[in-house]
């Protein structure tokens, strides 16, 4: 019986203790996924351009986290690393594009930047 409790005990550390791990690694990959799925929807994308683009914004995110630290405590730098992080993960997303799709990402982007305007954001993101 207590060989029982010890082993419950132990799973559940164990279970709590992963469940402190994974969540990173998994919120990004959902967030990826619901991405790609909007981007999906949006610009009518194949499952191979969805499937792609999940795993550009993966890589994006990962990179995200390394800069975070990277440049802990200076703000232009990290504003910096992530307006060429942004650029970059673009440009990944619209080399899987046709040019059609390009066009409506672009203006998918121009909406979004106008709607951060109107709400007063004034960076215009």
């Amino acid at each position: 019986m207590k060989t029982i409790k010890l082993t419950v005990i132990a799973a559940v550390a164990a279970f709590i203790t992963i469940g402190y791990l994974v969540p990173g690694a998994y919120a990004d990959d959902i967030r990826a996924e619901r991405h790609a799925a909007y981007l999906k929807d949006r610009l009518k994308l194949t499952d191979s351009q969805a499937q792609q683009v999940k795993g550009i914004v993966l890589d994006a995110q990962k990179k995200s986290e390394l800069e975070r630290g990277k440049n802990m405590g200076n703000r232009d730098a990290a504003r910096k690393a992530a307006m060429d992080r942004r650029r970059a993960t673009d440009d990944k997303i619209k080399a899987v594009l046709n040019d059609d799709q390009k066009k409506q990402f672009e203006k998918i982007k121009d909406d979004l930047r106008e709607g951060g305007r109107q709400r007063g954001n004034k960076h215009g993101r």
